[in-house]
Order: structure tokens, then C-alpha cells, then sequence
């Protein structure tokens, strides 16, 4: 799986991604995934998903879950026809990737009545969930709850959390 940044796919072109992962990929006969991760952008999605990746993450986090159910509904609902896997996440998750943060105090740990909610009516594949990790690196020492993820990933019947198996199709 290669995760591209929706600031990486505007700068290079998502078009130009995909042809040069195609290529690589098919000249070593390696299976590949193409992912748009976190992107909170619909629009841009659209785009990625025409460009042709494998697999896109809708981030709602930092809407209200029924505001980030109603948007990841939309992405399933353009994804499905083209066999593309989505992956929403739910929680805001600590750290900083791609220019945007969140500070300790604002992370919002994923619950079980949540988590079963928005996989039930978005249909999503994959759900990154707020557990205790991080975007970025670690600048002490992780306090991930297992027994959280663990739960999560029970009720859904989804592999969950932010440092879990991304699954999709070639």
C-alpha cells in the first residue's frame, strides 16, 4: 500500500501517481494499492478516485459524527460502483502529519456505540480510530488502549485503529 497526501497528489497530479505506480508496479509484477489518505476534501476524492486509486480515507474527524457519517456515506455511495475501498476514521487522533495537528487536549477517543453506528450506516471497509496513537512520530512514550481497539474492532467486524492492516485490492 502506498499512502499519497492530498497536498502530495495536487503537487505531483494525481493522474501522474497512478500511471507511475501502474508502471512500477506491473514492471516488477507487484501488487499494489494506491491510497488517498486522510482527506477531508469530497471533491479531491472525486478526483483521486478518477485518476484511478485503488482506495481513498474520507477524515470527518473533526465534524460532528452525524455530519461525518452523512459525507462518508457520499464517498462509499461514488466508491462502490468502482470497486474502490474507503476507510473513514472516527476520533480525533494526536499528532501532526501533512501540515495539520491536533493537540493532546483535543483528542477525542473512539467509542464502541460510536464506532458500530458509523460502520453500520456508512458501510465503510476500513475505520482508523482514536486509541491513543499518533500521526507522525512519537515524542514519548505511546499509551495506546488495546482493550479500546480491541472492542472496536469486535463490534464493527472491522480491522480498526491507526496502525492496523489496510486491506484493498490491486
Amino acid at each position: 500500500m502506498i499512502q499519497i497526501s492530498t497536498g502530495t497528489a495536487e503537487y505531483l497530479g494525481y493522474r501522474l501517481l497512478v500511471d507511475a505506480v501502474r508502471s512500477l508496479a506491473d514492471s516488477e509484477n507487484i501488487p499494489t494499492c494506491l491510497h488517498l489518505d486522510h482527506c477531508s476534501d469530497i471533491k479531491a476524492i472525486e478526483t483521486a478516485m478518477n485518476a484511478g486509486f485503488s482506495s481513498v480515507m474520507y477524515d470527518g474527524s473533526h465534524l460532528s459524527l452525524e455530519e461525518n457519517i452523512g459525507n462518508t456515506r457520499i464517498v462509499v455511495e461514488m466508491a462502490r460502483p468502482r470497486n474502490i475501498t474507503v476507510e473513514g476514521e472516527l476520533g480525533a487522533i494526536g499528532g501532526s502529519e501533512d501540515g495539520k495537528a491536533v493537540a493532546a487536549e483535543d483528542i477525542c477517543f473512539t467509542t464502541v456505540e460510536d464506532a458500530t453506528r458509523f460502520v453500520k450506516e456508512t458501510q465503510v471497509d476500513m475505520l482508523a480510530v482514536s486509541v491513543g496513537t499518533v500521526h507522525g512520530l512519537y515524542t514519548g512514550k505511546a499509551q495506546i488502549q488495546h482493550a479500546r481497539l480491541k472492542a472496536i474492532s469486535e463490534a464493527t467486524g472491522r480491522a480498526a485503529g491507526a496502525a492496523w492492516r489496510h486491506r484493498c485490492q490491486r
